[in-house]
């Protein structure tokens, strides 16, 4: 990849990784606290000079209130990049999934394992409904 070009990702990322830490009402200490880092390291993500790993990136997403691919996509729009093909297909699949659901709590298949303990996800439930 181009200098150039991954700079100004690390750049337009940190931005955006910067952004969600506010929008959250945390400090970098706060966030760092919550996903097991230093405060020097949310700064070097903040400030471009370091890019975290992906556990990191979903950690920093959840703690904030968003999905690993809001962050990306607000990433990608702020390079200047035209992500409308792919949100109107998350906003497709999320419909689907959500419909998926409903038709399962309407049809009596039930969201949690037989010992009530741990929910089942999608694909379980639908297991579940067929029989299997």
């Amino acid at each position: 990849m181009d200098q150039e070009i991954e700079t100004a990702m690390r750049e337009k990322f940190a931005e955006v990784l910067r952004e969600m830490r506010l929008g959250a009402s945390l400090t970098q200490e706060q966030l760092a606290e919550r996903i097991g880092k230093t405060k020097q390291a949310v700064s070097r993500y903040e400030n471009g000079a370091y890019y975290p790993a992906m556990p990191v990136i979903n950690q920093i997403a959840v703690v904030c209130g968003y999905s690993i691919a809001e962050v990306f996509d607000l990433a990608a729009k702020k390079l200047g990049l035209d992500t409308s093909p792919t949100d109107a297909t998350i906003e497709f699949l999320r419909k689907e999934v959500e419909e998926a659901h409903q038709a399962l709590t309407d049809a009596g298949v039930t969201s949690l394992k037989p010992d009530g303990e741990e929910p089942l996800g999608l694909a379980e439930r639908v297991k579940v409904a067929l029989g299997g």
